[in-house]
């Protein structure tokens, strides 16, 4: 299996970056023997939609309709051939105030999932969120 990760917001170690307030990361596996697949059904839709960039850029392509309709077009070519699709958008507050909570409160805790576990880990995301909520962005 291949996996390919994308990243957008990333602002290195500048999380203070209020032009950058989100981070987001979206990844794409694809199964043995499927990867010439998509990469042929990538060039068939780059040359059917007009796209002429040799890295796909996703914010070069919601500029335009063709852009997004190549971008819908892949969206359903995944969706129907069992290619795995991932994206998380996170607000870099939350993400700073979830390191401060993983490294105050839970040392310990990554050693085995249970019920408990799952309680802590609800525990520990609305503390963070509680956090980054009350504390104004210039702070991060």
């Amino acid at each position: 299996m291949k996996i390919y990760l994308d990243e957008s917001g990333n602002s290195g170690a500048n999380i203070k970056d209020l032009s950058q307030p989100l981070f987001s990361i979206g990844a794409v596996w694809v199964a043995p023997g499927k990867e010439s697949l998509i990469e042929e059904q990538v060039a068939f839709l780059k040359k059917q939609r007009g796209i002429q960039m040799p890295e796909l850029k996703g914010s070069a392509l919601i500029k335009s309709t063709r852009g997004k309709k190549f971008l819908f077009d892949i969206l359903n070519f995944c969706s129907e051939n069992d290619i795995g699709l991932m994206a998380t958008v996170c607000q870099k507050a939350f993400i700073a105030a979830s390191v401060f909570v993983e490294d105050c409160v839970d040392h310990h805790a990554n050693t085995g999932f249970s019920e408990i576990e799952a309680s802590h880990i609800g525990f520990k995301n609305d503390l963070a969120k509680m956090i980054s909520d009350r504390i104004p962005a210039l702070t991060f």
